[in-house]
Parts: C-alpha cells; structure tokens; sequence
C-alpha cells in the first residue's frame, strides 16, 4: 500500500518541515465544541451510543482538537493516526489540559496508507483526508481491513 499518498506526503511534509499542524480549534467555549461535533455525528447517523465503550480508530487525527469530542462520550479506546509528528506534540498539549483524553487515547505517527495493526476496530473515521488521494478505492480497502467484521465500517467526512 506504500506509496498511495502522493499529496497527503506533500502535505505532511511540509507541515513537518515547518512544524506546524493546521487543524487548531479554538475551544475557549469546550461545551459549545462538544454541541458542534455531537451535532455533525448526528447529522451522519453517529449517536452517542454507537461510540460509547467501542474501538475507535481516527485517521487524520492532526493535533487532536476533533477527536476530544470522541473521548466524552467514553469510547472503550481511542487510536490516532496521523503522519505529522508536531500533531503529537499537541495532542499532549491537550492531554495536560483533558486527562481522561490521556487515559483513552493512543497515538500512532503513520501515514494513513502505511498503518498497519493486528486490532480490529468497532468505527474509524477519516476526516479531511481523502482529498487529492490518486486511489481511494485502494486506501479505502485498507482502512476497511482495520474494521471488526459486522460494525461500523467507515465514516469519511
């Protein structure tokens, strides 16, 4: 699968280079952003419950802003995957400010196409990162592998 993610290479490397991670939210009203993402999972069929005690796996996760609504509702477990290190960086900036996100999350620096995992997840979600990919078909294929048999298989926003 190596080698699918031509512009998100671009992308990642030039964020890297530049340390930078573009996704900042401004999270000053945290109930507010809770309402916002609540609200879009919703719009998509993704209640609560479907996420509450199951296996999450984000791809794209960047710097962690988004996936902070994914901890409250108390998954079983939290991976982020993203192939930009000053992400991580970040997400542990956020971990300082929310520690139940430390307690749930893991991070893996991977480009999307490139991760490879035994675990099977309940729900993955890629945000944002399908724009400009030359073969979806392919990456999706591959996510798809990281999906328990008979769950959610995937949300692409």
């Amino acid at each position: 699968m190596k080698g699918l993610n031509v512009m998100g290479d671009t992308h990642v490397k030039f964020e890297s280079q530049h340390k930078i991670s573009p996704v900042r939210l401004d999270m000053s009203n945290f109930d507010l952003h809770l309402d916002k993402r609540e609200g879009l999972f919703r719009h998509l069929g993704i209640f609560p419950g479907l996420i509450t005690v199951k296996r999450v796996l984000a791809f794209g996760s960047g710097s962690g802003f988004h996936s902070i609504h994914l901890v409250s509702v108390e998954p079983k477990s939290l991976t982020l995957v993203d192939g930009n290190p000053t992400g991580w960086e970040q997400v542990n900036d956020l971990c300082a400010i929310f520690p139940t996100y430390k307690n749930l999350r893991k991070y893996e620096c991977s480009m999307f196409d490139d991760y490879q995992n035994e675990e099977k997840f309940d729900l993955v979600i890629m945000e944002n990162v399908l724009v400009g990919q030359p073969d979806i078909d392919k990456i999706l294929m591959h996510v798809a592998s990281s999906v328990t048999p008979g769950t959610l298989t995937c949300l692409i926003m």
